[in-house]
């Protein structure tokens, strides 16, 4: 009877202490077979709080002649249910203040977040081809007598244009591997299986170091800029153009993760102010379902000008008509999404009638 009475206490407290502080456990990391059993956070948050009740709970009463000390939590009579409890899940979520980024949650079997030495190895070998490339456009100029103001007037121009460009195509990269592809896809597999698992997880990102969060993009920027050096070409500012696209491809990851820290750090917080990097309120417009718009993750500038064109449905319906795959951002926007991107296009009057039908049959 003690026993009862001492594990109806210890429940009632840990009840109270949930329930009045807003008491959390971590979130433990989904296992890659749980990883598309989704749930929402109050859920999460309720059943934890089951967890930490069935951890302080005792046995009411020890089976004759057991000889353990503690007793087995699985042998518990004891059943609860996230919906036993009479707790409003909206005010737990107002009560909850969580400090930080929940836990990281990977994706990729065997991904870590730290970086390793393999990681440092590209990126540095990243760095030392750019210096090599850029010495060649250094020696241009200085074989010719230095540069002319017009020179400058080009050099600087160059430099502008590999921003506007970079930005953009990180948006065309981006859009195409958060919507085709997979982790088997050749070439490109690990970075697709990133994007597109960034998705469900996109806190994770901030947990990794800078070597382990770029080394996948230099993968295919050192052959490339090995490439260019090698050709070198007669003209310095291709070479010029190309090592700083490149470079801007890497950092565009570097600044995607910056946009997802709730404090990032001073200097980060000026050039997103400029306008210079992708901003969290910018970002945080490609975050909701279905993830079809706001690409751009380098500055951002392109963003706008992508979305208002409607240059990614053009190139989706262009998808679709020759292939008949439809875009990740179609499939999680639903039926009626579909219809609507599908409009003039194969398919779409059989999907909006098909959706017409149905309704018509609800109404019966």
């Amino acid at each position: 009877m003690k026993t009862a009475n001492a594990a109806a206490a210890a429940a009632t407290l840990a009840l109270s202490a949930a329930a009045v502080r807003g008491f959390v456990l971590p979130t433990r990391p989904m296992s890659r077979s749980q990883h598309h059993l989704r749930r929402p956070l109050a859920s999460v948050r309720l059943t934890q709080d089951v967890e930490v009740l069935q951890s302080v709970v005792q046995a009411p009463e020890m089976q004759e002649g057991s000889s353990s000390t503690s007793p087995d939590l699985d042998l518990l009579p004891l059943t609860l249910e996230p919906a036993s409890f009479s707790i409003d899940p909206a005010s737990i979520e107002t009560r909850v203040k969580r400090k930080g980024p929940p836990p990281p949650v990977v994706v990729a079997a065997g991904d870590v977040l730290e970086s390793t030495w393999v990681h440092r190895m590209h990126v540095a070998t990243h760095y030392i081809v750019t210096l090599v490339a850029l010495q060649q456009v250094a020696t241009s100029y200085v074989v010719k007598g230095g540069a002319t103001p017009a020179d400058l007037a080009m050099l600087m121009a160059t430099i502008a244009f590999s921003l506007v460009f970079s930005d953009f195509f990180s948006g065309v990269f981006h859009w195409s591997v958060d919507n085709y592809g997979s982790g088997k896809t050749p070439v490109l597999g690990a970075v697709i299986e990133a994007f597109q698992g960034h998705h469900d997880a996109p806190w994770t990102i901030t947990y990794r170091e800078f070597c382990n969060n770029v080394h996948k993009i230099t993968k295919i920027t050192i052959p490339a800029m090995m490439a260019v050096v090698l050709l070198h070409p007669s003209n310095p500012l291709l070479t010029l153009f190309a090592i700083l696209f490149f470079n801007l491809q890497v950092l565009s990851q570097e600044f995607h993760k910056i946009s997802h820290l709730t404090k990032p750090p001073a200097w980060a917080v000026m050039l997103q102010d400029m306008g210079l990097i992708i901003s969290r309120k910018e970002h945080g417009q490609h975050h909701s379902n279905p993830f079809e718009s706001n690409y751009c993750i380098l500055t951002g500038m392109c963003n706008s000008f992508l979305d208002e064109s409607g240059l990614f449905r053009v190139l989706e319906r262009g998808v679709y008509e020759v292939t008949g795959v439809m875009p990740n951002c179609w499939k999680l926007g639903g039926p009626k999404f579909q219809a609507e991107m599908l409009l003039r296009s194969r398919g779409g009057a059989d999907v909006a009638t098909v959706e017409t039908k149905k309704e018509e049959e609800k109404l019966q």
